[in-house]
């Protein structure tokens, strides 16, 4: 009969060092441990005879692996089994029988029955510290055994993790602490505070889960610290204080992380294109406005009338055609006709009163024709008026039209003549009669004075033409130097179409950028400019992650997200290129914490899967054990991360194998090892790494792989200073042999 599935935990410790130390010691992490569950014991029988034709099938299951205290805890069924593989071991299986309680004790062959030894400790030990640089972060792990005697129940431990940055030799920040209270310690305080412990500042820090007293040795940790600065060094340490009533009976410092942490991603290879949007889904349509529009109409009339000259044709080419615009524009319902302003002018040869009179004449004439072509309703609607309407050109004007045919002696006799004569124009026009040249040269420019001029001013609400545009754009400097902007996002758009060059387009990007900020109701950027303008940064490899951060809605977890109003479309949320393009400007600024919240927003789309399992990936997320208390979504989730990774180059094969940090998995970059280009200075190193792992056995080897990289590329000797999968040694002894 099938049972229920319960959490079985236990502990799993080193019978070697129980036997020589008398107390329980758990084995350290750098061994391979693996607590397999299985449904039945047969099924736990099976696995354990094709494992060693197969060790690979044991990283397909389910595991978990014991802390630093030796502790796991696992799901399985009452009537299931528990895989034991430790080291080279043969793994050993054991029958849960309806045990909720499973602690062994193993010498790395076999697994004996439970055996409590008690032991003293009689000085601080502390562990090794573990920590493993992702970009900006830092996770890390550790702890230390205490001395039995430095434990008490009537005491209290305050642990206080700093950061400190080794580049500026300073501290970065303080992580929260952790404060271990012994019963009776409790008990006092809140007595000496008057039960109330908000008094106590440290209350809110006391971990209640694991008591303090003569008994509890180990306290173990782990944390992640975001980084400034992914380039810099950081290390984590702690103060440890124990104190009683009496005072302070224990104080020490110890490091939390390694000065040189592990890097096991840093030579992942990757490289993703940009995320263009679709400018014709994007397209941006116009805003019709009106626009005014002025032309002039010059007509010619009989000499001392207020008629036509029948004889110019032209007068009545002109007139039809004035009729035709005017008329077009009162029946486009998109213009509107708004002033008409007719200007008369009469030559100055002859009585100025009279010239005048003749030009009023012509001038009603005019107005009169006009306002014949044109429906009653819009002429009540017209404004006509026009200051000086009538006027007797002056003989100054002669002058100007004489000079500008160089006729400049004859010009500055006309112009004596109206100089000496300025407040008597009938005067002048006597005096001009008598020149030697009047009759020659004068009369004939008297004709160009006289006529009619016709401006109207009409509002056509249209929108500009992609043309009229890109006309703005190439003759107004100011347009092209940011000093003006353009009036519409339909006018931005349309130049993305038309400009080639890439540096005027990713200027004219930032200008509607932040143009479309200035109009926007919520001071949004228009997205596809912030995209385009992002795609141009990508590809020159510059970082802003302020442009589209402000289009990335964090609350909503998902892209494309229609936000709608009355059934219609107003604002789409987290747009997918936007989102992946922002992922990219995050790992590039190596900041994997945040790329990998964009990736869970992005999701598993098949068109981004690799840019979102690297995201994933770079910040840590590729380990898969029940130890971490993983669901069985999140457990295939990091599965999927780590194989779509792996298999995505040779290198990066190598890479991920080595990342896993044990023996199945360095078997398999070894093999995998073979597809790298074998002289090249980073396969060198990673065979350095991968020899080293094999303890004494491979230091040789290592050395001689560490040292052709070197000579290959020197570059490679700073990066082994501060790379955690780097024996200090094994450096040292390559350095000295090559003189360094």
């Amino acid at each position: 009969m099938a049972q229920a599935k319960k959490r079985v935990s236990g502990y799993v410790f080193d019978k070697d060092k129980k036997d020589r130390e008398k107390k329980d010691v758990p084995f350290s992490l750098d061994n391979e441990m693996y607590i397999i569950p299985f449904n039945t014991v047969a099924e736990a029988e099976d696995f354990i005879k094709n494992l060693e034709n197969n060790p690979e099938t044991m990283f397909q299951l389910n595991y978990v692996v014991p802390d630093v205290r030796g502790f796991y805890e696992v799901i399985v069924p009452e009537t299931g089994a528990l895989v034991f593989k430790i080291g080279i071991a043969e793994p050993i299986l054991e029958r849960v029988n309806f045990r909720m309680e499973i602690t062994v004790y193993a010498d790395m062959a076999r697994l004996l029955d439970n055996v409590t030894i008690n032991g003293d400790i009689r000085v601080v030990t502390a562990l090794e510290p573990e920590g493993e640089r992702y970009g900006n972060f830092l996770a890390y792990r550790g702890g230390f055994n205490l001395p039995a005697r430095d434990g008490r129940t009537n005491a209290r431990m305050t642990i206080k993790p700093y950061v400190v940055n080794h580049n500026r030799k300073d501290t970065f920040c303080y992580r929260i602490p952790r404060v271990y209270q012994g019963e009776e310690y409790s008990k006092t305080q809140a007595r000496w505070v008057g039960y109330d412990l908000s008094r106590d500042s440290l209350t809110q820090f006391i971990r209640t889960d694991i008591p303090f007293n003569d008994q509890q040795n180990l306290y173990a940790w782990a944390d992640t610290v975001i980084l400034p600065n992914p380039n810099e060094s950081f290390q984590v340490f702690a103060d440890v204080t124990i104190e009683d009533y009496n005072g302070v009976y224990f104080n020490n410092v110890l490091t939390l992380s390694p000065k040189n942490p592990r890097r096991p991603l840093s030579f992942l290879e990757f490289s993703f294109g940009e995320a263009p949007m679709d400018p014709q889904k994007y397209k941006e349509y116009p805003n019709r406005q009106y626009r005014s529009s002025v032309e002039d109409l010059s007509l010619n009339f009989l000499i001392g009338k207020a008629e036509l000259d029948p004889a110019d044709s032209s007068n009545f080419v002109k007139l039809g055609s004035l009729k035709d615009k005017l008329m077009e524009i009162v029946n486009n319902p998109d213009s509107k006709l708004q002033e008409i302003h007719v200007r008369s002018v009469s030559s100055p040869d002859g009585s100025y009163a009279s010239n005048l009179a003749l030009s009023k004449r012509r001038l009603a004439f005019a107005e009169k024709t006009i306002q014949n072509m044109l429906p009653a309703q819009t002429r009540e609607r017209l404004y006509m008026y026009t200051e000086d309407a009538a006027r007797v050109a002056g003989w100054d004007e002669v002058a100007e039209l004489m000079r500008k045919d160089s006729l400049n002696a004859e010009a500055d006799m006309i112009m004596e003549i109206v100089n000496d004569n300025l407040k008597n124009r009938d005067l002048q026009s006597i005096k001009m009669r008598k020149l030697p040249f009047y009759e020659t040269l004068v009369t004939k420019y008297l004709p160009k004075l006289r006529s009619m001029t016709c401006e109207y001013t009409a509002q056509v609400r249209r929108a500009l033409t992609p043309e009229e545009i890109y006309d703005k754009y190439q003759n107004d400097p100011d347009y092209r130097n940011g000093k003006k902007t353009f009036e519409s996002l339909y006018e931005y758009w349309n130049l993305f179409n038309m400009i080639k060059d890439e540096k005027e387009l990713e200027f004219m990007y930032k200008q509607a950028y932040d143009f479309s900020i200035s109009i926007s109701p919520d001071s949004l950027p228009w997205a596809y400019a912030a995209n385009c303008l992002a795609v141009s940064y990508l590809k020159r490899d510059t970082i802003d992650i302020s442009i589209l951060e402000p289009l990335i809605d964090r609350k909503v977890a998902y892209c494309n997200v229609e936000r709608k109003f009355n059934g219609r479309v107003i604002k789409v949320v987290n747009i997918e290129e936007i989102v992946a393009n922002q992922l990219l400007m995050y790992l590039r600024a190596q900041d994997y914490d945040n790329a990998s919240v964009l990736a869970q927003i992005l999701g598993q789309n098949p068109k981004y899967e690799s840019l979102w399992a690297f995201a994933y990936c770079l910040k840590g997320y590729y380990k898969f054990s029940l130890a971490d208390g993983l669901s069985e979504e999140e457990m295939q989730k990091r599965k999927k991360v780590f194989q779509i990774v792996k298999d995505s180059s040779p290198l990066n094969e190598v890479v991920m194998c080595l990342a896993m940090k044990n023996a199945t998995y360095d078997r398999m970059a070894e093999r995998a090892m073979e597809k790298l280009p074998q002289n090249d200075a980073k396969t060198l190193y990673l065979k350095a790494v991968l020899s080293l792992r094999r303890g004494d056995v491979g230091f040789m080897e290592a050395e001689q792989y560490l040292r052709a990289c070197f000579y290959m590329d020197r570059s490679y000797i700073e990066y082994a200073k501060t790379d955690g999968d780097m024996s200090e040694d094994l450096l040292n002894t390559v350095l000295e042999s090559m003189g360094e």
